[in-house]
């Protein structure tokens, strides 16, 4: 099966559309497509039953972390969301700060056209956002990064990193983190997400793995996954808040407490302050 990264973040979007109790993003139904329904079925009936919840749960992090930066900074902020896919964050704010999203052409070119026309028709609130498309690990991509954030040299800055470290190497993570801290003043904060190293002994991820396989006919993924001590020890960086999404899903109620965190692709979620 041919799957590009259009394919997969439409699927994404699916999920928190699916489970919008749980992801608190009632937008994300405008970007419906019966393909990435059917995608994202498929992957639930292989993988894990509890994607489309835990994908729900990732969405609720963020956007928590997001309101409370807003709460902090009421007048002016801004936030650089690097890999933004179809998310909706801005929509779901007040309107009052800065966005810059980045990702790959034709997911930048596509939410262009989809949100201008959504916004037309008063489906979702009216946003100005500036959308990048960038290579955010080249230098010239860091330097079209660099040179919007220059922009706005004032105002507070809040970086979201979301299901991208998986995909890249230990190093590339690390490089990219440098980058974002050397953008950031002390205060600045950054949220992201990723696997445990101990997820790779899980029944889900030898199902993620037959299903790259298998299905995707791929196997070029990273499979990166990071320990809490990783984070610790990041230069510039305190980490102010270790969670996950299977724990915030048993909080919430949406997964049994009763349930194997072997059964679920569990990606725990971090939220780091610049000092």
């Amino acid at each position: 099966m041919k799957i590009d990264v259009h394919d997969t973040a439409l699927m994404i979007a699916w999920y928190r559309a699916a489970n919008e109790t749980a992801s608190l993003d009632p937008y994300a139904k405008f970007w419906f497509r019966e393909g990435a329904k059917i995608l994202a079925e498929d992957f639930e009936a292989k993988v894990s039953e509890h994607e489309g919840i835990l994908h729900g749960m990732r969405n609720r992090f963020m956007l928590g972390k997001l309101k409370e930066f807003q709460q902090l900074h009421p007048k002016e902020s801004c936030c650089i969301n690097l890999g933004a896919g179809f998310s909706m964050y801005p929509y779901l704010l007040q309107n009052h700060w800065e966005t810059l999203e980045i990702d790959f052409n034709e997911v930048v070119q596509y939410k262009d056209l989809k949100t201008a026309a959504f916004q037309k028709d008063n489906k979702i609130p009216t946003r100005t956002i500036d959308r990048m498309v960038a290579n955010f690990l080249t230098e010239e991509g860091q330097g079209k990064i660099r040179n919007w954030v220059q922009q706005h040299p004032s105002k507070p800055k809040i970086f979201i990193i979301e299901g991208v470290f998986y995909f890249l190497s230990v190093e590339e993570v690390s490089t990219l983190l440098r980058f974002c801290r050397s953008l950031m003043k002390p205060g600045d904060q950054l949220a992201c997400n990723s696997y445990r190293d101990a997820i790779k002994q899980t029944q889900a991820f030898e199902a993620l793995q037959q299903y790259f396989r298998e299905v995707l006919n791929t196997t070029d993924q990273a499979n990166t996954t990071l320990a809490d001590t990783f984070y610790r020890n990041l230069d510039g960086f305190l980490l102010e808040e270790v969670t996950s999404t299977f724990e915030l899903a048993k909080e919430n109620g949406f997964i049994d407490t009763t349930v194997s965190e072997t059964v679920v692709l569990n990606e725990y979620c971090y939220s780091l302050r610049a000092h």
